[in-house]
């Protein structure tokens, strides 16, 4: 009787390891022409600047309480181009969108020793205006249609009007006719 048992709940394990081998072993729930192969970070590598300026020298606390905004903004607009503004091991609190129009790296000292965290703000209107990192150079008041095909491994779109456009912009595409992702109550 042992025996049998014993047999049934070896053969009852290895059923369950072979299923979900077949379950684990599947790559993907998107087919092969849906998936776009994303690398972060930028083309070329993120440029290894030397340290331009220390955020806690303006004034940055890294408590994850004390809002450090304003210490990050006076960093950046201090430091010089082609450098680093080190953000040293902490958690820093910023509560408004950062700008960075300038060549210049916000550098860490690791992703387990410096944490950034972003808190929105109300708008004052019912929405929140997140708190992010925006780089490059952009307006925000701009809009135009897109009105050509915009299909996976594009480089190329077409709007409707490209004139408020330059080289080397800030560009956010956002579909926002499909009433399965947006909702338009």
């Amino acid at each position: 009787m042992k025996t049998y048992c014993m047999l049934h709940i070896t053969n009852l394990l290895l059923f369950i390891f072979i299923i979900n081998m077949n379950i684990y072993s599947q790559e993907s729930i998107l087919t092969d022409d849906r998936i776009i192969d994303w690398s972060p970070g930028m083309p070329g590598g993120i440029p290894d600047y030397p340290v331009g300026v220390n955020i806690t020298d303006y004034g940055a606390i890294g408590d994850g309480i004390t809002d450090d905004t304003q210490a990050l903004l006076d960093a950046i607009e201090a430091c010089p181009d082609s450098h680093a503004v080190i953000i040293p091991a902490g958690e820093y609190l910023f509560t408004q969108r950062i700008f960075i129009r300038k060549p210049i790296v916000i550098r860490g000292e690791g992703p387990d020793q410096t944490f950034i965290l972003f808190e929105g703000q109300d708008d004052g209107e019912g929405g929140l205006n997140p708190a992010q990192f925006w780089i490059g150079n952009y307006q925000t008041d701009l809009e135009v249609n897109v009105t050509g095909e915009c299909n996976k491994g594009s480089n190329e779109i077409t709007v409707s009007d490209a004139s408020g456009f330059s080289i080397g912009d800030f560009v956010i595409i956002r579909q926002n006719n499909d009433t399965a992702v947006i909702s338009t109550y």
